[in-house]
């Protein structure tokens, strides 16, 4: 497994939120939640240290498809290169959030698990492709947008993607990174670079932001809401409360129809 990008910083929350729950309130890049998963260990899930893994017979297909070409910047020495998901197929939620996540984008698991959700790439762009640190805006010509700062990989890429073989599903894993990427760093680039994991999950913990539905959250005139950290908080708490609201009424709606 690749190492993290030395300059970045993950945050993990103290209710990590599963494929069964929608993203409105917390958007984090695949990356940054495998690293949620692996300090917060989940016996459900396994080790999250091989939540990037390519199964074998995918990753020959791919080898095989691509020789030796990476997705960004051409020819590339096999040794400088290696085969990555477009979409991790147990973060396929965050990609999708708006669709079941038994059927994300209309596809079963075993389809998520497939050659057009796996390209080679150059192993210095690995990181951060996972990272959702840059990604490809599919409707402005394949246009490659660098989201954060990503050292001298940076100079890998090209302004735009290489013209390749379509294939309508790679394209519909290619926009749901994209679309995961635009999540992950609009919503919470400051946070990430303002505070540490221990800052966040303290406060939240004192403020009585925890695993637990019931949780009692501390009294709106409690000091600590007023904080900037208090504040990103709080707008998570809303969010999520909006979500649950809209679930609740879809699942109304939906058996009121039924």
């Amino acid at each position: 497994m690749e190492s993290y990008p030395p300059d970045l910083r993950y945050p993990c929350y103290p209710r990590i939120p599963s494929p069964l729950e929608t993203t409105a309130g917390i958007s984090l890049s695949f990356k940054a939640m495998q690293a949620c998963h692996i300090q917060r260990p989940n016996h459900y899930l396994g080790d999250a240290r091989k939540l990037f893994d390519v199964p074998l017979s995918v990753r020959t297909q791919v080898l095989q498809r691509d020789k030796n070409r990476c997705l960004f910047t051409g020819s590339t020495p096999r040794e400088s290169s290696e085969v990555t998901w477009m979409v991790p197929p147990y973060f396929a939620w965050l990609a999708f959030p708006d669709t079941s996540p038994r059927e994300t984008a209309g596809m079963s698991s075993k389809d998520l698990e497939n050659s057009s959700n796996v390209t080679l790439m150059h192993k210095d762009l690995i990181p951060y492709f996972n990272d959702n640190a840059f990604g490809v805006d599919i409707d402005d010509d394949y246009h490659i947008v660098i989201f954060r700062e990503m050292g001298s990989a940076r100079r890998l890429l090209p302004t735009h993607m290489p013209l390749r073989e379509h294939d309508a599903n790679f394209e519909i894993f290619l926009r749901g990174h994209f679309h995961s990427s635009l999540r992950a760093n609009i919503l919470h680039g400051d946070i990430r670079d303002e505070y540490s994991t221990d800052a966040i999950l303290t406060l939240m913990e004192e403020l009585g932001v925890g695993e637990e539905d019931d949780c009692e959250l501390a009294p709106m005139n409690d000091p600590r809401w007023q904080t900037m950290l208090g504040k990103e908080i709080w707008e998570e708490v809303l969010r999520q409360r909006i979500s649950d609201a809209d679930d609740r009424y879809d699942s109304e709606e939906y058996n009121e129809d039924g």
